[in-house]
Formats: C-alpha cells, structure tokens, sequence
C-alpha cells in the first residue's frame, strides 16, 4: 500500500509541476524567435537585401542572397510581389517589381578561380 501511495503523490506532484512549467518562459528561446501563429499575427518586415556570392557557370547563373540561393528567374523573397531576379552579372545582380529595377552588389571582393 505504501509503494501505491507513493506512486500516486509521485505522479500528483509531477502532473503539478508539469502545469507549473507550463507558463515559465523557456530562457534559451531567442528573443526574436517566434512561434506560427505569432508569425501570422506580426507584421511581415522585410530585411534589406544583400548579396555575397555570385556563381557563374556556362549553363548556370547563381547568386546567394540572404543567405538563400537563386537562380536567374527566381524570386528573391518570401512574399507574394517580392522582386524577381532577371540578370546576373560578375559582380551585381539586376532584381526587378511593380515598384521598378535595383541592383544589388557583391559585398566582398572577387576572386577567380583557375581551372
């Protein structure tokens, strides 16, 4: 009877601290973290857009900007009207919107590989 008692207060006092924990904030969450539905309700704001690195094969033109990889004819973006990518270049990238052209330019210097 003790093993069953001591059970019950073991599984009372674990289903009351699981409910106390529930509305302690987690300390290793970042503080610009947000959850879905939070992420529906904020406002969307968009980051200024910078390029690093460009790729330039025969049959393939690549650019990462923001840290994502596009091809020529790719949207640069996460939204519905984000800029498209119409032109790589050696060293810029010609994006275009209903608002108009912007380029953008590498941010580091070039290097040219030897093959």
């Amino acid at each position: 009877m003790d093993k069953l008692n001591s059970a019950v207060i073991l599984l009372i006092g674990g289903l009351a601290l699981n409910n106390a924990m529930a509305s302690v904030k987690d300390p290793t969450k970042p503080v610009f973290h947000s959850t879905p539905s939070e992420q529906s309700s904020a406002k969307k704001v968009k980051r200024k857009q910078q390029l690093t690195a460009i790729f330039l094969k025969k049959a393939n033109k690549q650019a990462i900007i923001n840290e994502r990889l596009y091809n020529e004819g790719d949207y640069v973006g996460d939204y519905v009207g984000d800029k498209k990518l119409i032109k790589i270049n050696a060293t810029s990238v010609i994006l275009q919107n209903s608002e108009g052209v912007s380029r953008l330019t590498l941010i580091t210097s070039i290097k040219k590989l030897k093959k």
